[in-house]
C-alpha cells in the first residue's frame, strides 16, 4: 500500500466500486459471522472520488477491526469463564463424592465401635 512514503490509491482493499459510487467493504471474520449474522459489512462512502473515499474507508476499517477484536476477546473470555465454571462444578461434584465417602467411612467406624 505504501510506495515511497505514499499510499497507493488503487490498492486499498476496503474500497469497492459499484456503478458510479464507491463503497466500504470488509469481511467479518468467520468466527464472528454467527454472532453478527453477516459475512461482510458494506457501506456507501457517498462519493465517486477515490481520494475522498480512501481516508473514510481506512477509518471505518480501523473501527470495524477494533470491534472485531473486542468481540473476539469477549467470546474468548466467555468461553474461558464457562470452562472455569465447568471445572468448578466438577470440583463440587468431586467434593460431594468425597464428602459421601467420608460420611460412609464415619458410619462404618461408628458401627465398628458399637460392636
Amino acid at each position: 500500500m505504501l510506495h515511497n512514503g505514499r499510499v497507493n490509491m488503487s490498492k486499498i482493499p476496503y474500497v469497492v466500486r459499484r456503478g458510479d459510487v464507491l463503497y466500504f467493504r470488509i469481511r467479518i471474520p468467520a468466527k464472528l459471522q454467527p454472532v453478527l449474522q453477516k459475512k461482510e459489512i458494506i457501506r456507501t462512502l457517498q462519493t465517486q472520488n477515490r481520494k475522498e473515499a480512501i481516508p473514510t474507508a481506512l477509518l471505518l476499517a480501523s473501527e470495524a477491526k477494533t470491534i472485531f477484536n473486542e468481540l473476539n476477546k469477549d467470546m474468548t473470555d466467555i468461553k474461558h469463564k464457562r470452562h472455569i465454571e465447568s471445572l468448578r462444578q466438577k470440583l463440587r461434584v468431586g467434593d460431594m463424592l468425597h464428602q459421601e465417602e467420608v460420611e460412609k467411612l464415619e458410619l462404618e467406624h461408628m458401627s465398628e465401635k458399637r460392636r
